[in-house]
């Protein structure tokens, strides 16, 4: 391996330790929550706790979306509101 390919792959590596790690939190704080704060607004015009753990679960289907189905290169042209729509 060049030293190129190795830096890649133990960023790619910290990238991928880092992303369980944020996961594991989202979900720790999604089970510790009670329910009644589910609702809980911080402030007008924002999400509430379980809308915003609502749109972290459904952010995958983003990414899908744009690699997965369409191999897009840039957002340029990417029909943002039939995504949510569909999302619903």
């Amino acid at each position: 391996m060049t030293e190129g390919e190795i830096t890649e792959l133990l960023r790619s590596q910290g990238v991928s330790r880092e992303f369980r790690t944020v996961r594991k939190n989202t979900i720790t704080i999604a089970q510790e929550l009670p329910e009644e704060k589910y609702s809980f607004r911080p402030a007008p015009n924002t999400r509430t706790a379980g809308e915003l753990l609502v749109h972290i679960s459904l952010a995958h289907n983003f990414q899908y979306q744009v690699h997965g189905q369409e191999h897009r290169a840039s957002l340029e042209g990417f029909d943002f509101p039939s995504l949510m729509q569909r999302l619903g």
